[in-house]
């Protein structure tokens, strides 16, 4: 029997084997924090047809089966998928729960034309730092006033470099 599709919005429990269509709207490489060059897992930001977002990770061991399987701007059909708690430093989504692939997890790419275009939330700026978690990243429109020097740390041999901007408001 085919488990129904759900949309990311209904996902109120943790569990596994769950049915999704899903948007990829962002898709970068997690780094080990000490030695940026090694990969760690492939993390993902996944929208619903209904405009639910959430965050997805494929960790280590699986990364090698699923890498070139996802492009930002497409859109998949994906089965048995696990739920988890979304804790973290800092979170990509204010979703409850984030997925996690398991090596049964099964991906199809599928049409786009039902999903949002649009897949920003923008936060007006009187609204940044009026109570909201500072752990949670959100999208703005502005243009930058002032920007810093870079600066540049080293770490174990590793270099990061690092800019502070002003943004201000777009009215």
């Amino acid at each position: 029997m085919s488990r129904r599709i759900i949309s990311l919005y209904e996902i109120v429990s943790g569990g596994v084997d769950w049915k999704i269509r899903v948007k990829v709207i962002r898709l970068w490489n997690g780094t080990d924090f000490e030695d940026p060059s090694i990969k760690k897992s492939i993390e993902m930001v996944f929208l619903d047809e209904k405009g639910t977002r959430m965050p997805c990770i494929i960790k280590k061991a699986l990364m090698a089966t699923f890498e070139n399987e996802f492009k930002e701007g497409s859109c998949y059909l994906i089965q048995n998928i696990m739920i988890a708690h979304n804790e973290g430093r800092f979170k990509t989504t204010s979703h409850k729960f984030k997925l996690s692939f398991m090596a049964n997890t099964r991906v199809q790419q599928i049409n786009c034309e039902s999903f949002p275009i649009n897949a920003y939330q923008f936060v007006p700026f009187d609204q940044i730092n009026d109570g909201r978690p500072t752990n949670l990243l959100i999208d703005v429109i502005g243009h930058i006033v002032q920007k810093d020097e870079i600066k540049v740390n080293s770490k174990n041999n590793n270099t990061t470099k690092r800019i502070e901007l002003v943004l201000e408001e777009l009215e």
